[in-house]
């Protein structure tokens, strides 16, 4: 499972940029999801482990329990709320929404079947939807709704739980002569939707903003930061301008402001590289030739694509963290350009490690001109190809072993 937890934009930037007009402030309202979510909110995560056992602060059980059953805490809205699933035939999800931890005047949500697949050595693995429940705010907080789901491997397994934002908060804001729609989700579940992403905070605390570029009438949220759609920060690029955003703790009203704020550069040589970067002031997501503006300041990358299109028109990806090299964290000065040349030509180098028992575990490091690490293997078209191959030779040429790469 991958999890995600993401944020929107508040306060100033780190450059200390000149405000120079006010864009205005603009409602958001609170909207229910139904039906499908939307891309990138169905992303957004938050796995919750079973207790070891019944919390001592419960107070109350319900009646009719069946010996199979787990306990779950978390904090929704600012509170700490206990859950019960009692693994019946037809499981039972309790959810001790006002918080008074007497989960026997709860009622309980059946689940449904989501989703049915076999686990090698256990039996089926079966997902059921609880579908979604409402958590009251707060002083300076939003109701919290959240969609509950949970795999069940067997009576005795550990189901984890996992939540989903229920609810977003949406509403039109005005940029000069341009309207366009604004989704916030709460993506930390506490009834805030200020959670600003810094290189300093959790990225559990952040929360996510999706602005509608194509005035289509729908925002698309994504976990992966675009001019549509990032994380909450101090600073974010619409349409080519920079925008100060101020968002209301319960994410009831957004003001946006517009700013100068002085530009560097960053040139990594060549055209199909693809970085994410992070600094305190915002997300950025860079593509095109190669070279681009940013704010001053301090960056990290969070991810490096190269992307390449052959004859026949198929687009071949490759991807990593740039956790490594001269990218992965560097300072952009005003007025200055960071030349750092990065992608191709890659250099690939082989590893080994004895695992004992005639046993040799052989890896793969993809690395980049500026020290940059890729994941071996490449994606066609947005799919994932077959792990590469390898065979050992001796010095006759010989073939003395041979096999294929795993992910993971």
């Amino acid at each position: 499972m991958r999890r995600a937890a993401l944020a929107i934009v508040l306060g100033f930037f780190l450059c200390a940029p000149c405000v120079v007009r006010a864009q205005g402030e603009f409602a958001l309202e609170l909207q229910e999801i139904k039906g499908k979510a939307p891309p990138g909110v169905a992303e957004v995560e938050k796995t919750v482990s079973p207790l070891p056992g019944k919390p001592y602060k419960v107070k109350a059980l319900p009646a009719g329990l069946s010996r199979h059953v787990s306990y779950y805490g978390v904090h929704l809205a600012g509170k700490p709320i206990v859950m019960l699933l009692d693994m019946t035939e037809a499981p039972k999800l309790y959810v001790d929404t006002n918080a008074d931890f007497d989960l026997s005047n709860d009622k309980p949500a059946e689940g449904t079947t989501e989703k049915e697949q076999p686990i090698p050595g256990d039996a089926n693995m079966k997902t059921y939807d609880f579908g979604a429940f409402r958590v009251e705010g707060g002083e300076g907080r939003a109701p919290v709704m959240v969609r509950a789901k949970v795999a069940i491997w067997g009576k005795e397994g550990n189901n984890y739980l996992s939540l989903y934002p229920a609810a977003i908060r949406s509403g039109q804001v005005r940029l000069g002569d341009k309207s366009y729609t604004v989704q916030l989700v709460d993506a930390d579940f506490d009834g805030r939707y200020d959670g600003m992403a810094s290189l300093s905070t959790s990225r559990d605390k952040w929360d996510l903003i999706a602005v509608d570029l194509g005035s289509q009438g729908t925002a698309a949220a994504q976990t992966a930061p675009s001019e549509e759609a990032q994380p909450l920060s101090k600073l974010m690029r619409l349409g080519g301008n920079y925008y100060g955003v101020q968002v209301a703790a319960d994410g009831s009203t957004m003001r946006l402001e517009e700013a100068h704020t002085a530009l560097a550069t960053l040139d990594v040589g060549q055209p199909g590289v693809k970085l994410t970067v992070m600094s305190d002031s915002g997300f950025y997501s860079l593509s095109g030739e190669g070279k681009w503006q940013l704010p001053v300041g301090h960056y990290q990358t969070q991810r490096v694509t190269l992307s390449k299109t052959d004859d026949k028109g198929d687009v071949w990806t490759l991807s990593g963290s740039a956790s490594t090299g001269k990218l992965k964290a560097f300072d952009i000065a005003e007025g200055q350009t960071l030349a750092t040349k990065a992608g191709p030509p890659l250099v690939v180098r082989t590893s080994a490690d004895n695992m004992g028992a005639r046993a040799v575990s052989i890896g793969v490091d993809v690395t980049g001109q500026a020290g940059e690490k890729y994941t071996p293997g490449v994606a066609k078209n947005g799919a994932a190809e077959p792990p590469p191959t390898l065979r050992i030779l001796d010095e006759s040429g010989k073939v003395l072993g041979a096999g294929s790469f795993q992910y993971g």
